[in-house]
Formats: C-alpha cells, sequence, structure tokens
C-alpha cells in the first residue's frame, strides 16, 4: 500500500514537471488547483528549465564607478557580497534589464541603488552606474578567434547633492 502511494505521488509530481517545462499553466482557482500550484512552485516542479540553450541568457553584473574630490577613483561590483546578496542583487540587475523598459523608471532605480552604495563611501561625490552584459560568442565566431568579454549595457552618472 505504502508503495503504491510512493508511485502515485511520483508520477503525479513528474506530470507537474512536464507541465512546467511545457510552460502549461493550470486552469481553476478553487482550492486544489491553488494547492497543486502552490506545491508545484514550493517543489520547482513548475520550472520551464529554460537554463539549456538556446534560451540562456548573457550574465550581466552591476558595477558602481566612484570618484572623489580629489579625482581619486575606485569601484565597487554586485559580486563584493555574499552569496546569498549576490544572488537577490543579480534578480534585480536581471529585472531591469529585462523586464523594465520605462527609462525614467530605470533611471529612478539606478539612482536609487547608487545613492544606497554612495552612503556607503562619504568621500565620493559622483557615481558611475555602469550595466555590463558579458558577451558570449557562437562557436564559429570563438573558432574565428572571437574572445568573451563585458559591453556596457546601460549607464547613469548620479552626483552627491550639496547639504544646504
Amino acid at each position: 500500500m505504502k508503495l503504491r502511494i510512493a508511485i502515485t505521488a511520483g508520477l503525479l509530481h513528474l506530470v507537474l514537471v512536464i507541465i512546467g517545462a511545457a510552460e502549461l499553466n493550470l486552469p481553476g482557482d478553487n482550492f486544489a488547483a491553488r494547492a497543486i500550484r502552490f506545491y508545484a512552485s514550493l517543489s520547482a516542479a513548475n520550472a520551464n528549465y529554460s537554463f539549456f540553450a538556446p534560451s540562456v541568457g548573457s550574465p550581466l553584473r552591476a558595477t558602481f564607478h566612484f570618484t572623489d574630490a580629489d579625482g581619486r577613483q575606485y569601484s565597487e561590483d554586485t559580486d563584493a557580497q555574499a552569496r546569498e546578496v549576490t544572488l537577490r542583487f543579480g534578480n534585480m540587475v536581471d529585472a531591469f534589464r529585462n523586464k523594465i523598459d520605462n527609462e525614467p523608471v530605470r533611471r529612478s532605480i539606478a539612482a536609487s541603488w547608487s545613492g544606497r552604495v554612495l552612503a556607503k563611501y562619504p568621500a565620493a561625490t559622483k557615481v558611475r552606474f555602469v550595466l555590463d552584459e558579458y558577451q558570449i560568442p557562437t562557436m564559429a565566431e570563438y573558432r574565428a578567434g572571437q574572445t568573451m568579454s563585458w559591453k556596457e549595457d546601460y549607464v547613469a552618472q548620479f552626483e552627491r547633492r550639496r547639504k544646504p
């Protein structure tokens, strides 16, 4: 009896994985449908497995370049934190690049991030926010000698406000 229950549960989970991989939506808004969607989300059975080619996106990174009153420059990127913070910030950078197409909103978000990071460096007078995309050549381009490199995708510069 226990074996049948385990096999049935495994098969139901497999069905949810197939539905998730096919990017299908489970219909209905009753308790059972919500419970199934919750389980699928919790167990990652609803993942669409888009991390396989050709859907793989290029990695992104955000870097903050600071300049102080004496002209000295220094930088901080989003990978300088704990792993969990790096992953969370990476999700925000991805959303910034791929989901927000409103320029004033993008600039506002970049200003907010820059202001937060600028607060850590009281001597800095300005910050340049740069979003880079890692360019990965195709196999043919790689064989022809092209290498991987970072390419600027979005740039915004901000200056510290003077206190009255």
